[in-house]
C-alpha cells in the first residue's frame, strides 16, 4: 500500500486515540499489578523498607554500641544464600541455665511491620532500666530475628514476581515446624531448621515466643489444629496475658486460639512448636498496615512481658 502525506497523517489522527487508550490500559494494569502485588499486600508502615542488607549492618551497629550486652548471630543461609541472622542480648559470660525470649518478625516475607527491626535498637537503650538490667542479671536471653524469612522479604521489598509470602522453595515457613502432637517431623528449610538448631544450641528453655505478623489485627495463643491440646491452667495464662496486651496495645484486636482467630486449621505453626516443646507462653501477633505507628504500645508491652517472665523465674 502506497501512503501519501495526507494519507499517513489520517492514519496517525486514526490511530492517535487507540494508542492513547491502550496506554491508559497498560498503565491502569500496571498499577492493578502494583497494588494487589505490593500495598495491599504489604502491612508495611508505607514507607520504603530497609534493605536485608541494611538490617544486618543495623544489628552489627548494635553489637558495637552495646558489647556487653549484645551479639550479632549468624545461624545459617536461607534458600538464595543469605545469611540468616539475629541479635541476642544477653550479658556475658553466657550462663548455661538460661531462660530465653524469642522475638521473630516477618515469617512471612510481605508482612513487615517495622516493630521488631526496632526493638533491639530500644531494648538496648533502655538495658539500665531495673525490670530490663534485673532480667539479663538472672542470666536471661533475649533472641531477636527481624527477618526470619529473607528471600520472601526482599522479593516483596523489590516487589518481584517470586514467592513473597514464603520462602525460595514456595514453602510456608510458619507451617514448617514440627508437629509435636502428631510425632510428624518438618523442619525441612534451612530458615526453620536453622532457627531451632540456634535456640537448641545455645539455650536450656524458651519461655516465652512472640512471632509478629500482618494484618489481621488479632493476638492468637496456641491451638492451630483439632490434635492439639493444652491444659485449662495454660489456655488461661495465656487468655490473661492476652487481656493484658490487649488493653496496652490496641482496643481492636481479637484475641483466641490460632485456629478460632484465623478460622482454619494449620499443622506446623511456630507458636504451637514452641508451646509443646518447651511449654513457653507462646502468641502469634496480626498487627494492622499502620503498626510502625504504634511502636510505644510495643515497647509498653514489652516491658509488662518481660517483667512477668522475670517474676515467673523467682
Amino acid at each position: 500500500m502506497i501512503f501519501n502525506d495526507k494519507s499517513e497523517h489520517r492514519l496517525c489522527a486514526f490511530h492517535l486515540p487507540l494508542a492513547v487508550n491502550a496506554l491508559k490500559l497498560l498503565m491502569r494494569f500496571r498499577t492493578s499489578l502494583l497494588l494487589t502485588s505490593g500495598w495491599l499486600a504489604a502491612c508495611s508502615h508505607g514507607l520504603p523498607a530497609p534493605t536485608y542488607s541494611q538490617i544486618q549492618d543495623t544489628l552489627a551497629g548494635l553489637e558495637q554500641d552495646y558489647p556487653a550486652i549484645a551479639q550479632r548471630l549468624v545461624y545459617g543461609k536461607s534458600v538464595d544464600g543469605r545469611d540468616l541472622v539475629a541479635l541476642r542480648i544477653a550479658s556475658l559470660p553466657l550462663r548455661e541455665s538460661a531462660t530465653s525470649v524469642l522475638i521473630l518478625g516477618a515469617m512471612h516475607g510481605d508482612e513487615y511491620m517495622n516493630i521488631v527491626d526496632r526493638l533491639g535498637g530500644w531494648l538496648l537503650g533502655v538495658s539500665d532500666a531495673p525490670w530490663l538490667s534485673g532480667f539479663l542479671a538472672r542470666g536471661h536471653r533475649i533472641y531477636i530475628v527481624p527477618i526470619a524469612n529473607p528471600d520472601g522479604y526482599e522479593n516483596w521489598r523489590n516487589r518481584r514476581f517470586r514467592p513473597r509470602r514464603n520462602n525460595a522453595n514456595r514453602v510456608d515457613l510458619n507451617r514448617d515446624f514440627d508437629v509435636i502432637a502428631t510425632g510428624e517431623k518438618r523442619l525441612t528449610q534451612p530458615e526453620t531448621r536453622g532457627l531451632i538448631e540456634l535456640l537448641e544450641r545455645e539455650t536450656a528453655s524458651v519461655r516465652l515466643v512472640m512471632n509478629y505478623h500482618c494484618c489481621a489485627g488479632a493476638l492468637a495463643y496456641p491451638g492451630g489444629h483439632y490434635k492439639f491440646y493444652m491444659p485449662d491452667v495454660d489456655k488461661q495464662r495465656h487468655v490473661e496475658i492476652a487481656r493484658e496486651l490487649h488493653g496496652i496495645l490496641w482496643g481492636d484486636i481479637e484475641i483466641g486460639d490460632w485456629k478460632s482467630v484465623v478460622d482454619y486449621t494449620g499443622f506446623g505453626i511456630a507458636i504451637d512448636y514452641f508451646y509443646q516443646r518447651y511449654r513457653a507462653v507462646s502468641f502469634l501477633y496480626e498487627g494492622i498496615r499502620s503498626e510502625d505507628r504504634l511502636f510505644p504500645h510495643h515497647a509498653e508491652a514489652w516491658q509488662y512481658l518481660l517483667t512477668r517472665v522475670m517474676d515467673a523465674e523467682k
